[in-house]
């Protein structure tokens, strides 16, 4: 007997993640990383964007669990629904708009109050890079 799997591709092998569950009240964004050398891979419940780099996962998951992105995110979900953040909700978010809006000091600043050690010494020049990369992004 064959089988197969929907919503599979080269998406769902590139090894940094950053997730959200579509089932949980509160809105979390959590960064991925693989596990023995292998990319993590989710459940119908979740929601994902891939990255070939740990930096741009890095960043996304940065800005996705900023204040306004929270808030954004919150006020156009319905809360009280059995799967408040669905695909249309976020792809309603735009990481271009956001990483022009959260400098790279606000950056640091949620990095510092989640515990997180920039042991590759991220600067602003690379987080300039990523917001130049979503802009190359959202104009395709």
């Amino acid at each position: 007997m064959d089988f197969s799997i929907f919503g599979v591709g080269k998406y769902s092998f590139l090894p940094y993640k950053v997730a959200i569950a579509g089932m949980y009240k509160e809105p979390k964004f959590s960064l991925c990383v693989p596990v023995d050398k292998k990319p993590v891979v989710f459940d119908d419940t979740c929601y994902f964007l891939s990255f070939e780099t740990f930096q741009e996962a890095l960043f996304t998951n940065t800005i996705l669990n900023s204040e306004i992105a929270i808030n954004f995110l919150k006020s156009i979900s319905f809360l009280d629904s059995k799967r408040p953040y669905i695909k249309e909700n976020l792809s309603r978010i735009d990481l271009y708009n956001l990483s022009r809006k959260i400098s790279f000091k606000q950056i640091q600043n949620i990095w510092k109050s989640k515990g997180f050690e920039n042991k590759e010494k991220i600067s602003n020049k690379e987080y300039k890079q990523f917001t130049a990369k979503m802009y190359q992004k959202q104009t395709l």
